[in-house]
């Protein structure tokens, strides 16, 4: 499946998600002064989406010579079972209920929820911060925390001396577990979402072996929850 390299190089598989993670910190937030209409959101969606594009793009020789080109329906199907399992979950607070009832609440971080109808003046700048932020959430985001967690993590935990060669259907009980703990530590306040969801694509991948139906599976959850936060207002799922 891969060509034996002495020095496994992880960095294309590490560097578009922390890119595209810490650009939105370079920006103002919309609690600092003279923000005027949020235009610095849209800049800073636009700079996630190119500078994610541009290294997904320079690496994508990498990516395909660990992972051929093939994709099956079953990755929309499980994308579709995905949200309606995410949407379901988050809406029980299984996570608040249970941390405040030891008075542990105040453990899991706020996420306010931003509403892009109350945030721009203009019709221009609502339409470019959406086409943006979609292609984002539903392009940028899927392949570059696949590529993080199943391209790298997941193998790397498995076999960290020779985790190129290791494929997707032989990772073991220790690569899951730390799998859910990145689906805890990168989502704690939709935690148990977040178990269900990476386990069931986590299932699928060790059925199919396919890297890009896990690709599918997240861009068609995570347009779908977009599409769903905007019909809904459920802001804090944005």
């Amino acid at each position: 499946m891969m060509t034996n390299t002495a020095n496994p190089n992880p960095w294309p598989f590490l560097v578009p998600l922390l890119a595209v993670l810490a650009l939105p910190m370079l920006f103002p937030t919309s609690s600092d002064e003279q923000i005027g209409d949020n235009r610095w959101l849209v800049a800073s969606v636009v700079a996630q989406t190119v500078v994610g594009a541009l290294f997904l793009v320079a690496w994508m020789p990498e990516y395909l010579r660990h992972f051929p080109w093939r994709i099956s329906p079953v990755g929309i199907l499980v994308g579709v079972v995905g949200v309606l399992l995410w949407v379901g979950l988050c809406a029980g607070q299984l996570e608040h209920r249970v941390l405040d009832a030891f008075g542990w609440g105040f453990l899991l971080p706020s996420r306010p929820g931003f509403n892009p109808y109350a945030e721009f003046a203009s019709d221009a700048w609502f339409s470019a911060f959406l086409f943006f932020r979609f292609s984002v959430l539903a392009l940028i985001i899927p392949l570059a925390e696949e590529l993080f967690v199943r391209g790298w993590l997941i193998r790397w935990v498995h076999d960290s001396d020779d985790w190129e060669q290791v494929p997707l259907t032989r990772v073991g009980w220790y690569s899951f577990w730390a799998l859910m703990a990145y689906a805890v530590l990168t989502h704690p306040q939709e935690a148990l979402a977040a178990i269900v969801w990476f386990g069931l694509v986590h299932a699928m991948m060790k059925w199919t072996g396919r890297f890009w139906d896990c690709v599918l599976a997240h861009a068609v959850t995570n347009f779908l929850l977009g599409v769903y936060v905007m019909g809904t207002a459920t802001w804090h799922l944005w």
